[in-house]
């Protein structure tokens, strides 16, 4: 099983590979802000896929699969550590059910 820095690695190294096509077509690498559009495209993607009656696995995997790529690409873009993040956040959301539950 691979951790998640395992996992931005491979999304990094796609992410240089798009870049690189990019360049060759002579136009320029995708900036954050557009990364998080096609990330927000991904997530309506996978929102009309669960809006339908059956939707594949295999669609199913696949956007979700772009969503994680796009988290972890703009993550390591903006200098965030996705993990610590990640972990930071659950905490947090844990401390508001602890207080809300007592």
């Amino acid at each position: 099983m691979s951790d998640i820095k395992d996992l931005q690695k491979k999304a990094l190294e796609i992410s240089r590979r798009y870049d690189e096509a990019a360049k060759n077509k002579g136009e320029e690498p995708w900036p954050v802000n557009k990364l998080a559009t096609g990330y927000a495209k991904d997530v309506q993607d996978l929102i009309i896929l669960l809006e339908g009656k059956g939707a594949p696995q295999n669609k199913l995997e696949h956007e979700l699969g772009d969503c994680l790529w796009s988290a972890l690409v703009i993550a390591y873009k903006l200098g965030i550590d996705i993990e610590q993040a990640f972990w930071r956040t659950m905490t947090e959301i844990e401390g508001r059910f602890d207080k809300e539950n007592a």
